[in-house]
């Protein structure tokens, strides 16, 4: 279908040899026939052809083997000086531009009720400018909610999986936990000249104490041990267990420690002497879960909120 002649700035000057047989219009992509040389628009004439294999105008036979061929440069070149009104005029658009020029005018136009705007109720979604009414910030939030919910609960369901197959994977290749070469009875020994503590204040945990703290709380536990027939190897495993990339899955993360705060509550716990810390012997919780200890047991480093206990034994 051609460009309409009433769009053109002065329709009276354009040559009727640029009119397309077939619609009328001013020819859009004009190609012509070898054999007759009659120009037509590409798409009029395709359209024509699928009905009937002659040319419109002296009805001769279209040869497959002279199919229709771009029209002669100079159609090109004369249709390309030919100014047109933006086919939006209707909406307020004044431009008047050269043809060559007209697509990429139309595809950028402010005026095109088509084109797309941003929504600024809210929302921030695009939306067709004749579609201003229909739009529902409120059904598309929802909507977006519900696929986020979609996403979270599909990632939830791979995320299992994975701890899944992770575990399946660490008992098929008979993955264990590095077990402690120090005899429980001297560890038993050792956790006895700790005082039983208590923790006040959960939150004044330090997940991830420095070098420093880390080597304060070692000097502390290695002195307990001398009057004892604890290793330093049990305060070099349970050091290793001061930081949250070494704890038991319940603790690693702070979406799980807020998760599991209830349970580990329940901790009985050891103060390191002279500092806001604690041990958490594998012995001594025996109720927990095995995602909430490890063995021989783990340090928990504070800022604050630790206290001797009133208890004077774990079986209190």
């Amino acid at each position: 279908m051609g460009y309409d002649l009433e769009r053109f700035e002065d329709p009276a000057s354009v040559d009727k040899e640029l009119l397309c047989t077939i619609c009328g219009g001013v020819f859009i992509n004009p190609v012509e026939l070898p054999k007759c040389e009659h120009v037509f628009c590409k798409a009029c004439l395709d359209r024509w052809m699928q009905e009937q294999p002659r040319c419109p105008i002296d009805r001769e036979m279209i040869s497959s083997k002279a199919p229709p061929a771009p029209a002669p440069r100079i159609y090109r070149t004369i249709l390309q000086r030919l100014r047109i009104h933006c086919q939006f005029y209707e909406h307020g658009c004044a431009a008047i531009i050269s043809l060559d020029q007209v697509e990429s005018h139309e595809a950028t136009c402010e005026h095109n009720p088509e084109g797309l705007v941003m929504c600024d109720k809210g929302c921030g979604t695009d939306y067709k400018k004749s579609a201003k009414w229909e739009h529902n910030c409120v059904a598309i939030l929802r909507q977006k909610l519900d696929e986020s919910f979609t996403l979270i609960h599909n990632m939830t369901t791979e995320i299992s999986d994975l701890k899944r197959k992770v575990k399946e994977l660490e008992e098929g290749k008979g993955y264990r936990r590095a077990q402690p070469t120090v005899r429980p009875e001297h560890i038993a020994e050792w956790a006895d000249q700790l005082t039983l503590a208590q923790v006040t204040y959960w939150g004044g945990l330090i997940s991830t104490p420095d070098s420093y703290l880390q080597t304060q709380v070692k000097e502390a536990l290695e002195q307990s041990c001398l009057n004892t027939n604890c290793p330093a190897e049990l305060i070099d495993l349970l050091m290793q267990n001061s930081h949250e990339r070494a704890w038991p899955p319940g603790l690693r993360t702070l979406e799980r420690r807020l998760f599991n705060r209830t349970i580990y509550e329940g901790y009985a716990c050891r103060r390191v002497p002279g500092s806001q810390a604690v041990v958490i012997l594998s012995q001594d919780n025996r109720h927990m879960s095995d995602d909430m200890i490890l063995h021989p047991g783990l340090i928990v480093i504070f800022a604050h909120g630790v206290e001797d206990s009133n208890f004077s034994d774990i079986r209190d």
